[in-house]
């Protein structure tokens, strides 16, 4: 079943033992369990990081739609590509 990541990361954390298939102390777990229980922020790579370290799957990866510059007033993102890649203009229109 497809969950959001968060939710994934809450149940996994329910877990009995959890922090020993994370090599992690008990205490992280603890704490992670109090972010969630109160709000605070888990940063979506450590939540990740931890869930694949325990065996779960990515069933989507993120899929990013950027604009073409005619969309994007006073952008160019051809030359934002080029000055941050290096890459000639056959490889940025392949990116883009």
């Amino acid at each position: 079943k497809v969950k959001r990541t968060r939710a994934v990361f809450g149940q996994f954390l329910e877990i009995k033992g959890t922090y020993q298939y994370l090599g992690v102390s008990a205490p992280t777990v603890s704490n992670w369990k109090r972010y969630l229980a109160s709000g605070e922020q888990i940063s979506l790579d450590k939540m990740e990081e931890m869930l694949l370290r325990f065996g779960a799957e990515v069933k989507q990866e993120k899929v990013w739609t950027v604009p073409s510059a005619r969309r994007v007033k006073g952008c160019n993102w051809m030359g934002m590509a080029r000055r941050h890649t290096g890459l000639g203009l056959v490889a940025i229109a392949e990116l883009l």
